[in-house]
């Protein structure tokens, strides 16, 4: 039940002049201020729940905002990780035949320039 919901109630009940409800189909009688009561701790807890889900739909932007943080690091990781492999390898210190140059030497740093501007070994 929404809050301008029981608000309209409480205000219909309000208008009224009698202190008591009798509702004939149940043979119940009702205090007015009883009523009054719950239906003021109805509003009450019903903007309760509109804080908490407020609450909620910030937290779960704030959690969606760090797993796109998270996924992006990660990324970075790979890259750097990748580059680092490649300069880490002593097969890539080594001549491949007279006249040639090392695996190392032809990069030049291309590896870890592409790691750092964003770009994986794959993307090379």
């Amino acid at each position: 039940m929404s809050k301008k919901r029981l608000e309209e109630i409480v205000e219909k009940i309000s208008e009224q002049n009698f202190d008591r409800i009798i509702v004939p189909e149940t043979l119940v009688t009702v205090e007015y201020q009883d009523i009054k009561f719950l239906t003021n701790a109805l509003i009450k807890q019903t903007e309760r729940v509109q804080e908490l889900e407020e609450d909620l739909t910030k937290y779960r932007n704030g959690f969606e905002f760090q797993l796109l943080i998270n996924n992006s690091i990660k990324k970075q990781n790979k890259r750097y990780r990748e580059a680092l492999e490649f300069y880490a390898d002593p097969n890539n210190y080594e001549l491949k035949g007279r006249g040639t140059v090392s695996s190392l030497v032809f990069d030049g740093g291309i590896r870890a320039r592409k790691a750092l501007e964003g770009e994986s070994s794959e993307e090379m």
